[in-house]
C-alpha cells in the first residue's frame, strides 16, 4: 500500500509538471504566475515528504528480514527476492523524484524570468501611458493658452479711452481662474503694452496652482528632485529658467511685474524627507525693480506651521536686494553668501531661508550649509528640503 500511495503522488506530481510548460505571460496575468508558482512550491515540498515515506517503506522491509531468524531457508529467500525488487522500484522512484524536483525548481526559474519579464513589461507601459498623458496634458495646455492668447486679442481691442487702458486684462494665474481655467498646469500670461505705448512687458509662461486653498496662485518657484541647477548668474535669475512642468524659477523681472501690479500674498510650501509637509504664508510680497536691486518687501506673517524663516529675531531678510554668485548685495562681512550658499536669494547674513540652495537628497548632510535651507522647520542649517514650491496670488483673492 505505500508503495502505492507513493506511485499516486508521483504521478500527481508529474501531471502538473507536465502543464507547467504551458504557462507563458501571452495567456496568462501576473497573478496567475505568483499563483502558479506557489503551487511548484508546494509540490516541492510534498516531493520532500513522499521522499521520507519511501525510505520508511525500503527501512520496513529490511527489518522484516532481520525480524524473522526462524524463517525456512526457501522463505529467507523470497523475502530478500521482494526486498531487491522492491528496493530496486524504490531506487527507481527516488531517482524519478530527484529528477522531478529539478525540473521543479527548472521550471520554477522558468516561471519566475517569466514573471519578472511581466513585470518589467507593464512597468515599461505605465512609462509609456504617463509619458502619453503628459504629452496630452501639454497640448491641451498649449491649445488652452492659445485660445486664451486670442481671447486676450480681441479684449485688447476694447479700451476705456484713447490712452490704450485695457479692460479686465490678464496679469497672472487669479486672472485666468476668474475666467475659468481651473486646471492645474502651465499657462500663458500675455505680452502687456502699457499707456501711451512707453513700455511692453513680454508674455511668459508659468505653472498656475488652480486647487491649493482656493486656487489661482502663479508658481514664482519650484523644487521637487534636484534635476536642475539653481547656482545661476544674475542675468538667469533675471530672466527665469527651468521647466514650468518640473523646477525652475520664473524670473525676477516677471515677479516684478506680478507683484507691482496690486498687492499680492506670499505662501512657501515645503515638505521633508519624512514626507511632514507645512507651509509660511506673508500677507504681503513684492520686489523691487532691477534699478533697486530686487530688493524684499513683506508684509506680515500670515500664519502655517512652517515658521517665518525670512524675517526672524537674529537675522531679517526682508528689505534685502536680491544677490546672485556674480552680484554680491547681502550684508555679510566675510564672504558673498550667494557663493557660499549657491543659490542666488535675499540674503542678509546669510539667513534662516536659502530655498535655491544644492538638492541634497535624504535631508541631513554634513559640511558646508548650502542645502535647500528653512532654518524654523528643519531646524538645522544642514537639512535640506525635499520639495519647495513659492508662489503668489492678489491679496484680495
Amino acid at each position: 500500500m505505500a508503495m502505492l500511495f507513493g506511485a499516486s503522488i508521483l504521478l500527481t506530481t508529474l501531471t502538473v509538471m507536465h502543464c507547467l510548460p504551458c504557462v507563458t505571460p501571452a495567456r496568462v496575468s501576473l497573478e496567475d504566475l505568483r499563483r502558479v508558482i506557489k503551487e511548484v512550491k508546494k509540490l516541492e515540498s510534498r516531493a520532500d515528504n513522499n521522499s521520507v515515506q519511501i525510505q520508511k517503506l525500503f527501512d520496513s522491509y529490511t527489518g522484516d528480514t532481520r525480524k524473522s531468524p526462524s524463517m525456512s531457508p526457501q522463505t529467507i529467500q523470497k523475502v530478500v527476492s521482494q526486498n531487491i525488487n522492491q528496493s530496486n522500484i524504490i531506487s527507481a522512484l527516488q531517482d524519478q523524484m530527484a529528477t522531478d524536483r529539478q525540473n521543479s525548481r527548472d521550471a520554477l526559474d522558468k516561471l519566475s524570468v517569466q514573471s519578472s519579464d511581466l513585470e518589467r513589461y507593464v512597468y515599461e507601459q505605465t512609462l509609456l501611458i504617463k509619458d502619453k498623458t503628459r504629452r496630452l496634458e501639454t497640448r491641451n495646455a498649449r491649445l488652452e493658452n492659445t485660445l486664451m492668447f486670442l481671447q486676450q486679442r480681441v479684449e485688447n481691442i476694447s479700451v476705456k479711452n484713447e490712452f490704450g487702458d485695457v479692460r479686465d486684462r490678464v496679469k497672472d494665474c487669479s486672472s485666468l481662474y476668474k475666467r475659468g481655467y481651473t486646471l492645474n498646469t502651465v499657462y500663458m500670461i500675455p505680452a502687456y503694452t502699457g499707456p501711451f505705448v512707453m513700455y511692453t512687458m513680454p508674455s511668459f509662461n508659468t505653472y498656475c496652482d488652480m486647487q491649493t486653498d482656493g486656487g489661482g496662485w502663479t508658481v514664482i518657484q519650484r523644487r521637487v528632485n534636484g534635476s536642475l541647477n539653481f547656482d545661476r548668474n544674475w542675468t538667469d535669475y533675471k530672466w527665469g529658467f527651468g521647466d514650468k512642468f518640473g523646477e525652475y524659477w520664473l524670473g525676477n523681472e516677471n515677479i516684478y511685474r506680478i507683484t507691482n501690479e496690486r498687492p499680492n500674498k506670499l505662501r512657501v510650501m515645503i515638505e521633508d524627507w519624512m514626507g511632514m509637509k507645512a507651509y509660511a504664508e506673508y500677507s504681503t510680497f513684492s520686489i523691487s525693480s532691477e534699478r533697486d536691486g530686487y530688493r524684499l518687501s513683506l508684509g506680515e506673517y500670515a500664519g502655517g506651521l512652517a515658521g517665518d524663516s525670512i524675517r526672524n529675531q537674529y537675522n531679517s531678510q526682508n528689505n534685502m536686494a536680491f544677490s546672485t554668485k556674480d552680484r554680491d548685495n547681502d550684508s555679510s562681512p566675510e564672504s558673498s553668501c550667494a557663493q557660499r550658499r549657491r543659490g542666488g536669494w535675499w540674503y542678509s547674513q546669510c539667513g534662516w531661508a536659502s530655498l535655491n540652495g544644492l538638492y541634497r537628497v535624504g535631508g541631513q548632510y554634513l559640511g558646508r550649509a548650502n542645502g535647500i535651507i528653512w532654518f524654523s522647520w528643519g531646524g538645522s542649517f544642514r537639512y535640506s528640503m525635499k520639495k519647495v514650491t513659492m508662489m503668489v496670488r492678489p491679496a484680495d483673492f
